[in-house]
């Protein structure tokens, strides 16, 4: 007996140990991987705030912002830590994503053996989980941090509810309330989690027995199921308000197609990784340049879901089955598609916590199936526990070989070409990344087609026409855009597409300036304010040029707007006090100014 208990927490701590191991070891190139230019800048490169580390502003400014589409203040806070700890330095950024996937994992280990007391099928579930290729895009992404994190205090939620269902009493529900809050201010996709509860309660839990009990279960939940209702609707709102900015918008009836052959290619991943990017052109969307879904296709999927859900209904006796099936297709919900979010048809890092369900729905399965031949022979079980080696072996290396996609931008968008070969995201991603790294030229022809893949797009060309000054052809970056700016109303547009526009306008501004071009630089400036008329930089910059002309009553009128609209505006400060200098004695106000 005393053996026993000994063993038992023995061996447990050496799984958990194996796991973070094993995690480590696949995942430890990551540390010398750099940031990548899609979604990091507004987390992290970009985000002044969050550059700043863990301030009082920041904190504030965490929990009131809806920066990235979402309000995520946890992700927000976790983000700061990082850079109050590691600065700009990625290697810090993505040892906490890697030590938090460890961690989930162990957790998953942890939960599913004090559930179930299946040793060895929780570790295999844990070590899959840990180790799958689906992973890569949630652990090696900084800006998927709110995966990992999200998923941890779902976890710990999942923990916190199992000792509820233990020992009873408001206080551990509470706990599990304000686990699902955090992790809802991490990622609002855990809006199903309570419904998730609620599958537990059939197994492994074994609490609902019967419609009497089912109605009692609902009801110590309503709590939950409110705060997730909040979240979801402020959600919505927030997506909904951000979609118009480049993003078409697709009828429902096509968004639910793809929300079915959406679950059937997470099947299919899940299953067979193959072919795995950061971006899966929506086929009903011209901005992700997708082939439409054929009809046989959609038919086929919902045969295939359907037949599944029928399947695993009558095999109801075996509760894991269902548990895990709808696991997966419940957690999957929020973020199918039928509320459409960017370009995407799917995304591998949606399958973070629901492939759990799935993972358990096989490997319990599986266990049964080769059962007999276990009992059978020392050989038998010798084989089999060397099938689970191999595969958990060839999951690794799949996973380590997927994660040097992830090296920089220039080779995960090489990559994901290969997918989308028609999607300008991806091109502009890709010739930015060039253009950065020193390759100015070899970026020209993808910041040339997402022009021609997305001719109304202002992010395609603003980043051509920094290309283009990039190698010094002004004349065809002003040619790109008297095109653009032709396109463009003169003003209604929308802030975060003017956002986009107006960097290119200034750049190209400058640019004209430092060819003694001052005239043409104050049209360009002038388009801007036009555009935007509450832009102090717009304002200081159109004064410089007319300044450089000797217009200086004019310059000195937008001096006074940009430190009007902005009083903190060093530039325009020096600019008007050496203006004021310069009408009192003799000397000349003409190019002197500071942008």
């Amino acid at each position: 007996m005393y053996d026993g208990a000994v063993r038992a927490p023995l061996r447990t701590t050496l799984v958990s140990l194996g796991v973070v191991v094993a995690v480590v070891s696949v995942y430890a190139r990551v540390l010398d991987f750099d940031f990548v230019n899609y979604d990091d800048p507004g987390y992290v490169t970009d985000n002044r705030m969050v550059q700043r580390g863990l301030t009082r502003a920041g904190v504030e400014w965490a929990f009131t912002t809806d920066a990235m589409v979402g309000w995520q203040p946890l992700t927000w806070l976790s983000h700061m830590l990082d850079a109050e700890l590691y600065g700009l330095e990625p290697a810090g950024h993505h040892a906490t994503s890697v030590l938090l996937h460890a961690v989930n994992a162990v957790l998953v280990f942890l939960l599913l053996q004090s559930w179930t007391g299946a040793f060895w099928r929780s570790a295999i579930v844990a070590t899959l989980f840990a180790l799958h290729p689906l992973r890569v895009e949630s652990v090696a992404w900084i800006a998927e941090r709110k995966d990992v994190l999200s998923t941890f205090f779902a976890l710990l939620a999942l923990a916190a509810y199992g000792s509820y269902t233990r020992r009873g009493g408001a206080g551990r529900m509470a706990i599990v309330g304000l686990l699902l809050l955090m992790g809802l201010m991490a990622k609002p996709m855990l809006v199903t989690l309570p419904v998730l509860l609620l599958v537990l309660d059939y197994w492994p839990l074994q609490r609902a027995r019967g419609l009497a009990a089912l109605s009692g279960l609902v009801r110590e939940k309503l709590p939950l199921f409110a705060v997730a209702l909040a979240f979801a609707v402020v959600t919505f709102l927030l997506q909904r308000s951000a979609m118009g900015v480049g993003v078409d918008p697709i009828p429902l009836h096509l968004r639910s197609a793809n929300a079915i052959s959406a679950y059937v290619s997470y099947l299919q991943l899940s299953i067979w990784p193959s072919g795995l990017s950061v971006l899966y052109p929506h086929p009903y969307s011209a901005v992700a340049g997708g082939s439409p879904l054929g009809a046989v296709r959609i038919v086929l999927a919902a045969g295939l879901l359907a037949a599944l859900s029928l399947l695993l209904v009558w095999w109801v006796r075996r509760g894991y089955a269902a548990v895990g099936w709808l696991w997966f297709i419940g957690t999957l919900v929020p973020v199918i598609g039928i509320v459409q979010v960017g370009q995407q048809a799917f995304a591998d890092r949606y399958t973070y916590l629901p492939q759990i369900g799935l993972l358990i729905a096989i490997v319990w399965g599986g266990a049964e199936l080769v059962m007999p031949l276990w009992r059978r022979s020392a050989l038998a079980r010798a084989g089999i526990g060397a099938s689970v080696v191999a595969l958990c072996a060839l999951q690794a290396g799949v996973t380590w070989r997927q994660t040097a996609h992830w090296r920089d931008s220039v080779a995960l968008f090489q990559r994901a070409l290969v997918n989308a070969p028609r999607n300008a995201t991806v091109h502009v991603n890709l010739g930015r990344a060039l253009r950065q790294s020193g390759q100015g030229e070899a970026a020209l022809p993808y910041l040339r087609r997402a022009v021609e893949l997305r001719p109304g797009d202002p992010t395609a060309y603003n980043n051509l026409v920094f290309g283009l000054l990039a190698v010094a052809r002004l004349e065809e970056a002003l040619a790109v855009y008297g095109t653009w700016q032709a396109a463009l109303p003169s003003s209604g547009l929308a802030p975060a597409v003017v956002g986009v526009t107006q960097p290119a306008f200034h750049a190209l501004g400058a640019a004209l300036q430092a060819n003694g071009r001052h005239s043409e630089a104050a049209r360009v400036y002038a388009r801007s304010l036009e555009l935007r008329a509450t832009s102090a930089n717009g304002e200081n910059l159109l004064g410089s040029a007319l300044e450089a002309q000797g217009e200086c009553a004019e310059a000195r009128v937008h001096y006074e707007r940009a430190l009007a609209l902005r009083p903190g505006h060093r530039s325009a400060r020096r600019n008007l006090e050496r203006l004021s200098e310069a009408s009192t004695g003799s000397a000349s106000c003409v190019s002197r100014s500071v942008p």
